[in-house]
């Protein structure tokens, strides 16, 4: 694996983010990220693709359905109650990329 990982001119970058101590104890409905029961550490695996799987369409507006489908990936059951905050915070959706969580 890493023989294929590591050949042609693009090089990946791995970051490991390790978990542990009292995150466990956190509900995974108390903040957005709620990935902490049972895991040990986080696994990044970076390389760059000419097609991101999970984002929304460049220059079109996001909307709630078609980002749900990465969204809940993401962000599990969080993932309404953050787009319910950002149609408070930011209902214009000024602040968007390929990857932000649309207004409700």
């Amino acid at each position: 694996m890493w023989r294929w990982f590591l050949q042609g001119d693009e090089r990946p970058i791995v970051i490991v983010d390790p978990f542990g101590g009292r995150m466990h104890e956190i509900s995974e409905t108390e903040t957005p990220f709620p990935h902490r029961k049972g895991n040990k550490c986080n696994i990044q695996y970076l390389v760059k693709w000419s097609e991101d799987e999970g984002t929304n369409e460049v220059g079109e507006i996001s909307s709630y359905s078609k980002a749900l489908v990465w969204g809940h990936k993401y962000f599990k059951s969080n993932f309404k109650k953050l787009a319910q905050v950002k149609s408070v915070v930011d209902p214009g959706n000024f602040f968007r990329d390929k990857q932000s969580i649309p207004p409700l």
